[in-house]
């Protein structure tokens, strides 16, 4: 499959056509280059490109990388969108992107986490989440242990030390309250590696990425894969764009646009074919069990 986007018109004005046969543009001296000569510079040598990509690859095909998992323990914890501490007035919601990556310790519990993802609080009722890997028990009265964290329980930053030992962090005002009941659940997610892959004609890159199946459930039915999305881009949308000839008299002129092709991480129901063109679907779960 080729790019969907049409570059026929203004002002790319590129009518490459393939069954004219043309393989190179020559230029000529005393001859003002086209804008479209330029451009279907490129789009004849991508013609070579995707007919040797199609010989090798089906669409959608991984090229490297890019392998996707289905995660049934990614554990959420529903915390207060208010800051426990009392010295700060900030919201949790000011620091909760920050948590990221970051361990925390339950200060009744005595269990520790490691911050892997959150979610905002919702107008339809979730709260503020936090998804975690626990990766230290807790057993502060020598008796009973924990392995999550406790409804109501406040939750502080913490660092492993040099001992091996985890202790208060620097900046432990940015704390986090548990909800007061049903604090703990069991969600799911999807991941994908960063990859290459094959698509209309093209070796795209793909970031790393992470979605969320189910918040608070871990038995998800979904088709996962990457949406494909083209859009044009021009110096209005990245300043990047803008020339950077320092000192020049050009410095910082609006210059060609860009042909940007992304891939996003999705989840859709299995029932429907809808948007098929503009997805590859990398793997299948039902009922929490991966089927493709």
């Amino acid at each position: 499959m080729a790019q969907n986007t049409d570059l026929n018109v203004s002002p790319y004005y590129d009518d490459y056509d393939e069954t004219k046969d043309f393989h190179r543009i020559l230029f000529r001296p005393a001859n003002a280059i086209q804008a479209r000569e330029l451009t279907q510079l490129q789009s004849i040598l991508q013609n070579q490109v995707e007919k040797f990509g199609n010989h090798i690859f089906q669409e959608g095909s991984l090229v490297m990388g890019g392998t996707v998992t289905v995660n049934t323990e990614y554990y959420a914890v529903k915390v207060n969108d208010a800051n426990p501490n009392g010295s700060g007035t900030a919201t949790a919601e000011t620091y909760r992107a920050a948590a990221v990556g970051k361990y925390y310790q339950g200060k009744t519990s005595g269990v520790v986490g490691k911050v892997i993802n959150s979610a905002a609080k919702t107008t339809d009722g979730d709260e503020l989440t936090l998804f975690v890997t626990y990766v230290k028990t807790g057993n502060p009265s020598g008796t009973t242990y924990y392995s999550t964290f406790e409804d109501n329980e406040e939750i502080e930053e913490v660092a492993l030390d040099s001992a091996g030992a985890y202790s208060n962090a620097s900046n432990s005002d940015n704390e986090f309250k548990t909800i007061s009941a049903a604090a703990t659940f069991t969600g799911s997610a999807a991941t994908v590696r960063s990859g290459i892959f094959y698509t209309r004609g093209f070796f795209v890159r793909c970031d790393e990425q992470t979605i969320l199946l189910d918040k608070y459930a871990n038995t998800p039915t979904y088709r996962i894969g990457l949406q494909i999305t083209e859009t044009l881009i021009s110096s209005a949308d990245d300043l990047s764009l803008l020339d950077n000839a320092t000192g020049a008299s050009n410095e910082n002129a609006p210059g060609a646009h860009r042909l940007k092709i992304a891939l996003t991480l999705v989840k859709k129901p299995l029932s429907g074919t809808q948007d098929i063109d503009n997805f590859i679907e990398l793997s299948r779960v039902e009922e929490g069990t991966i089927t493709k």
